[in-house]
């Protein structure tokens, strides 16, 4: 019986991929909420990766917790004061001379998440600047970092690469390297039916957009 279900899982995996890649790339918000959130949070996004510019960022979002702290900042988990969904918010205070590396990587993040859609990659909502601080809103992955303490059996770890290539195999047909794969930075976004978990690839602040020809030759990560 596992063996029948992870055989599906896989089948599903690879129709679901195949389907994803037929449909353009789609910035806007999640299909639950995509109805709804029309009046907040897209309405109020233009073009320019998606900037959230018509109201002050806590008229919109109620921070509910932090879940993260790095050296790019720290990443909260905030709640739509209208729709009360959920969204992963990370950070990054002001543009000064210790910090200009990092914001640029957040700048750079932001570009490449507005050009990748894929189910295998973090999804992103929208952006603010404000107050001196950059705001990136992307979605809430609630079950943690693989780094952390998930020992997986073999057929959820195949599932789990799995994934993971269909991710990368995105990120390079759009012309983009990550830079920086690594459990810290693949998270589970959620687990379904059949006990299995989704993964999201995260963190693209150093990813690199690619001629054809073009090598990679930089360390990174």
């Amino acid at each position: 019986d596992n063996q029948k279900i992870f055989r599906g899982k896989i089948a599903d995996l690879i129709i679901n991929n195949k389907n994803k890649n037929k449909k353009t790339n789609s910035p806007v918000s999640d299909s639950k909420s995509s109805k709804n959130s029309s009046s907040s949070e897209v309405s109020i996004k233009i073009s320019c990766f998606n900037k959230i510019v018509s109201q002050d960022f806590n008229d919109i979002y109620e921070i509910a917790e932090k879940v993260g702290k790095g050296s790019f900042g720290i990443v909260y988990l905030v709640i739509n004061k209208i729709l009360s969904y959920k969204r992963a918010m990370k950070r990054i205070k002001g543009e000064s001379n210790d910090k200009k590396d990092i914001y640029q990587e957040a700048l750079n993040e932001i570009s490449t998440l507005s050009n990748l859609y894929h189910p295998n990659i973090v999804r992103f909502y929208g952006y603010h600047d404000q107050n001196n601080s950059l705001f990136i809103l992307t979605e809430y992955c609630s079950f943690g970092e693989l780094y952390k303490d998930k020992k997986l059996p073999h057929y959820q770890a195949t599932i789990v690469m799995y994934q993971l290539l269909l991710g990368v195999n995105k990120i390079h047909c759009e012309g983009y390297v990550h830079r920086d794969l690594k459990p810290e930075n693949i998270l589970f976004s959620k687990i379904d039916e059949d006990g299995f978990f989704h993964i999201k690839i995260i963190d693209f602040g150093i990813a690199e957009k690619c001629n054809k020809d073009q090598y990679v030759t930089a360390f990174a990560g």
